[in-house]
């Protein structure tokens, strides 16, 4: 099913991409074109940033904080349930099909629109002034943004209460640990952010 919906995905595209070509889209059928090419992008590339942080914390979890503060945690399940190598296997096997999916379905869709922009012709002026191209980056940019600062928010707070001597402690983890899922989070977002912030300074400057 996942293969046929690709399939369909991709050749609707194509047909998209050639009618664009064969004849300048303007007006509503132009809005309506670019509402669904980056509300395409926008889902793909935070299906694979999500994905991707997901990824980056069961690594650091295992492999860096594992290694700096080994803990002694019960295998998953109890006695003869996944060990916690298995586990990260198990996580890297369902984690991957969606970081490919989704950066096949922005770069897939991306790309093409932003080859459209550069045109110096009467569809690369309806690309450059398009509204929901606007909205689309400026979301990106805006949930990013968001997303990174909950994430150092949480590691600074684990740090600071660490710092303090907070005595709660869970029975299986540490700083090191908990820090996983803040510095993972805030690699991936972080960079988002200042890339399509670079997006909106080329778009200052191309109207300028």
């Amino acid at each position: 099913m996942a293969l046929s919906a690709a399939a369909a995905l991709a050749y609707h595209l194509r047909v998209s991409l050639a009618d664009r070509r064969a004849v300048v889209v303007g007006g509503r059928a132009a809005e309506a074109r670019h509402l669904v090419l980056y509300g395409l992008a926008v889902i793909g590339l935070f299906f694979a940033a999500f994905s991707t942080g997901f990824t980056l914390q069961g690594l650091w979890d295992r492999v860096i904080a594992d290694a700096l503060v080994p803990l002694n945690r019960p295998d998953f399940g109890g006695p003869g349930g996944l060990t916690r190598d298995e586990m990260l296997r198990v996580q890297l096997v369902s984690q991957i099909p969606p970081i490919l999916a989704g950066l096949a379905l922005w770069l897939g869709t991306w790309l093409p629109l932003q080859r459209g922009l550069r045109a110096a012709t009467a569809d690369g002026e309806i690309e450059r002034r398009s509204v929901v191209r606007k909205l689309a980056i400026y979301f990106i940019v805006g949930v990013s943004a968001v997303v990174a600062l909950v994430s150092a928010t949480f590691g600074s707070s684990a740090v600071i209460r660490r710092l303090l001597g907070d005595p709660f402690q869970e029975p299986f983890t540490s700083l090191v640990h908990d820090l996983g899922f803040p510095i993972s989070f805030t690699i991936i977002f972080a960079a988002l952010w200042l890339f399509h912030r670079r997006v909106v300074e080329a778009e200052a400057a191309r109207e300028t």
